[in-house]
């Protein structure tokens, strides 16, 4: 909203008319407040139209250089918004170029989605995809923009479809940092096992949304309007999820055919099932998850102006958890970190664990709602990312486990604690003398040679026990290897994202290659052998062995 400013400089006043960070609300006074902003440009001859009310307005530089900028919306209330919004840029003297590609494109977007209807969220995700690097650039950004202008319904959901698509290239969403990822999912099955029964009903939505949405790559909109019956047991080990988007036949050659029913394994049906008992009461309800719901496990009331829906509004989904965050994480596991986990991170989770398992790109698009083939090019580009973070996950389970005790405790290796380090054992040597010695270590195979995979560093049977005299021999002989394995899974996950893009689809018939395909399941399982030796290795190392190396 625009607000009056006056300023003193050599004993004058100069007024500006500047805009407030606050959101544009539709009120009289916010477009009263616009119009006289109108007329401030109209009398400089910036605008050349004589009226606000006009739909079609003409902007004029100081070269004389015209552009127009036309606002044709039928619903009026959109329409004004927008005529506001444009003011709102003409009020930051950027040039008219600017300010017609930025309402254009807002204007663009509107009709491809009806008035930001949120059943166009997928069309609007197509339109977007179908142009160049710097149209989608353009669409993303302006629409971006608009939503920090006003508040608009479902606008998180807008958001997320456009963000991936910002700048001259197409960017990778920036995900959570993976220790925290480890955190969460850690601290959620602990919550499932300690949480009173008030608890559990309060924040089962958010379990169910890890749950669900980390495996299954569900936008947020679709999980929150998941139907009540969403699920069925087919047979004893066959279970099916019926998602909410409309089955969509192809239009064009490079199209694909979108589907809405997916099988689920048995645990997750059955934590559907256990929502179904909670809320048994609303069994009349359309919807799995409502607002009525998160009414009765609220615990305290503020002012909350919302629309009546159906289903669950985001808004509330993301307030539930942040109250997880505030009441589980924080004050029960005491977690004091500024990292925190968004709605939408999970299907981007669930979309780079797929393609690691070895799924073609073809039944990943099917499964995410993906009409388009290329729409899965950003995620490509988080496979290390996600593959540093599924490694640092399973060192990290490895370390807790009683047969990685003997690992050397994290230190900082300076000189003043290197004699703790080197006396520092969890396990005796007595403990090992009837084991068999081998390179800084003891092999405890009972059936060795037999099982001897070659190299001791990633085998389960190995148990990592230097002699202190040793010790920086032997952190470096891991250490080597451990940054030969890196630079093999850079490699294969290279390879990987080759075969994947390279394999012969047919997408009239939803086929693909079944040679193409054993090719890149054989390149997948080579990749987690890969990740599996590391994630092994990796937990016997010290955490603060980069450091203790650059000293």
């Amino acid at each position: 909203m625009p607000i009056s400013q006056k300023f003193q400089t050599n004993g004058e006043h100069i007024e500006l008319i500047s805009v407030a960070k606050s959101t544009f609300t539709y009120s009289i006074t916010d477009i009263n407040e616009y119009k006289e902003i109108f007329s401030k440009w109209l009398d400089l001859n910036i605008i050349s139209t004589k009226s606000f009310k006009n739909n079609k307005w003409t902007l004029i530089d100081k070269y004389s250089n015209r552009r127009n900028l036309v606002f044709d919306i039928k619903d009026s209330k959109l329409n004004n918004t927008l005529k506001c919004f444009a003011l709102s840029i003409i009020e930051q003297e950027f040039s008219i170029n600017h300010i017609q590609q930025v309402v254009s494109s807002v204007h663009e977007v509107i009709e491809i989605t009806q008035g930001f209807n949120i059943a166009y969220l997928t069309a609007l995700e197509d339109y977007i995809g179908k142009h160049n690097y710097a149209k989608r650039n353009n669409l993303a950004n302006s629409t971006i923009q608009f939503f920090s202008f006003t508040s608009i319904d479902f606008s998180e959901e807008f958001k997320d479809v456009c963000t991936p698509f910002l700048n001259s290239i197409q960017r990778s969403r920036e995900l959570p940092n993976y220790q925290h990822i480890l955190f969460f999912d850690e601290k959620m099955n602990f919550f499932l096992e300690e949480s009173s029964l008030f608890e559990r009903k309060k924040y089962f939505p958010i379990v169910l949304w890890w749950k669900l949405t980390t495996i299954i790559p569900l936008r947020p909109i679709e999980f929150l309007t998941l139907q009540r019956d969403c699920v069925a047991k087919k047979t004893e080990t066959i279970f099916q999820i019926t998602l909410p988007r409309k089955k969509q036949r192809a239009t064009l050659r490079r199209d694909i055919d979108i589907t809405d029913t997916l099988q689920i394994n048995k645990e997750t049906y059955e934590l559907i099932q256990e929502f179904h008992d909670y809320s048994s009461h609303r069994a009349k309800n359309k919807y799995l998850f409502t607002y009525d719901y998160y009414k009765e496990h609220k615990e305290f009331f503020g002012s909350e102006s919302l629309k009546e829906t159906e289903f669950l509004p985001r808004r509330q989904l993301d307030s539930l958890l942040d109250q997880f965050y505030n009441n589980v994480l924080i004050k029960k596991y005491k977690y004091n970190g500024s990292e925190k986990l968004t709605l939408g991170d999970t299907r981007h989770f669930a979309f780079c664990n797929m393609m690691l398992q070895g799924f073609n790109m073809l039944s990943i698009a099917r499964i995410g709602g993906h009409s388009r083939l290329d729409k899965q090019q950003h995620y490509w580009g988080h496979l290390k990312y996600f593959s540093e973070s599924w490694v640092y996950n399973l060192a990290e389970k490895h370390r807790r486990l009683d047969h990685l005790n003997t690992t050397i405790p994290d230190a900082y290796f300076t000189e003043d604690i290197r004699r703790i380090i080197n006396s520092y054992k969890l396990n005796k040597d007595e403990e090992f003398e009837n084991a068999l010695p081998v390179d800084y270590g003891y092999c405890l195979d009972n059936n060795y040679p037999n099982n001897c995979s070659g190299d001791c560093r990633h085998c389960l049977h190995y148990r990592f026990h230097p002699k202190k005299e040793n010790l920086n021999e032997a952190i470096n002989w891991l250490t080597d290897f451990s940054q030969t394995l890196s630079r093999k899974i850079d490699e294969q996950i290279s390879l990987l994202t080759y075969i994947s893009q390279t394999v012969n689809y047919d997408l009239e018939s939803l086929t693909y290659s079944i040679t193409d395909q054993e090719e890149l399941s054989y390149t997948a399982n080579e990749l987690n052998r890969l990740l599996h030796q590391k994630a092994m290795i990796d937990s016997k190392l010290p955490k603060e062995v980069k450091r203790f190396k650059n000293e």
